[in-house]
């Protein structure tokens, strides 16, 4: 007898057993789901809800032990699918953005949102410069003195200045500058895409609360992480690179140093790092004496909230 007899249910005389495998049924569920928001282009934010809504009903229906949360929470990842797809393929690039509106050496103005974590970056000449992440709002065409429906990503730049407030996730701002200008060259590998010689502050709290609350968990955790070793700059940037994602504050000689060893990738949030962050929740769940049945409804908010807060970003 061998160890899947031995593994099998007892079931009545003459009844074919069959092994469960869920996850080719879960990877051609979200396949599903991508096509068909390919297909469709539904508008993202009732798909997102939905599968939130879809999402619940089957952790409901988990707890209560009913059969169809299988089919709720199927329902959720199709939908989940669909929204990334939309999200994907409406979202355009910086050159994008630059090719469709003005040439690269023209002067431009923008309306954005900020949709991430600002960051300040040492430039090559050794001033700061702070690098936002935006999205298009609109944009203004000189010849008709008209601001235009925009869309489309940014990576904005620019000097920071004790004389305008900083840049925050959710903020609105109106931007005059040029593409691709020499002045700002982060030493990060992440290039300029507009620089910003002139700012001004249109609006907040435009984004979500609930991300806003974990770029703040973030810089709290920054600063607890960096307390008592301030004198070592160094070792603070390794470890806030290592377990939060930020790599701006590594110095180009350390930063070189992971290249050339070929260890750069550590750097990069991954799979390796939630795995760490997983063992480490875990290890708290079974010291508080949490079963394993209800280690989902724990480890899943956290890991997103994790997720989020280091930015969300492809390892790279």
């Amino acid at each position: 007898m061998d160890s899947a007899e031995r593994s099998a249910p007892s079931l009545p005389a003459g009844t074919p057993y069959c092994r469960r495998r869920p996850l080719p049924g879960i990877a051609l569920t979200f396949i599903a789901g991508t096509a068909l928001g390919l297909w469709l282009q539904p508008p993202v934010m009732p798909v997102l809800v939905a599968a939130g809504g879809c999402l619940a009903l089957g952790l409901i229906g988990n707890l209560r032990r009913c059969r169809w949360s299988g089919v709720a929470m199927l329902l959720a990842l199709a939908l989940t699918g669909c929204g990334a797809a939309v999200l994907r393929t409406t979202a355009l690039s910086p050159r994008a953005v630059a090719a469709r509106h003005l040439e690269s050496t023209e002067e431009a103005a923008f309306r954005v949102q900020i949709t991430g974590d600002p960051v300040i970056y040492a430039t090559r000449s050794g001033r700061p410069a702070w690098s936002v992440p935006a999205i298009v709002l609109a944009w203004y065409d000189p010849d008709t003195t008209t601001w235009y429906k925009g869309s489309g990503t940014l990576t904005v730049g620019w000097r920071p200045s004790e004389f305008r407030p900083s840049p925050r996730y959710g903020d609105r701002w109106q931007i005059y500058g040029n593409y691709y200008s020499a002045a700002w060259k982060p030493v990060s590998g992440m290039p300029a895409r507009f620089w910003a010689w002139r700012t001004e502050r249109i609006g907040t709290d435009h984004g979500y609360g609930w991300i806003a609350q974990c770029y703040s968990w973030r810089r709290r955790a920054a600063a607890r992480l960096a307390a008592g070793i301030k004198h070592f700059p160094g070792r603070i940037a390794v470890v806030h690179a290592l377990l939060l994602g930020l790599r701006q504050e590594l110095a180009p000689s350390l930063r070189d140093l992971f290249a050339t060893t070929g260890t750069l990738h550590v750097l990069a949030i991954s799979g390796l790092h939630v795995g760490v962050m997983t063992a480490l929740f875990i290890f708290v769940l079974k010291s508080a004496g949490v079963s394993r049945c209800a280690w989902f409804y724990f480890l899943a908010p956290l890991l997103i909230a994790y997720t989020l807060a280091t930015g969300a970003r492809p390892s790279a």
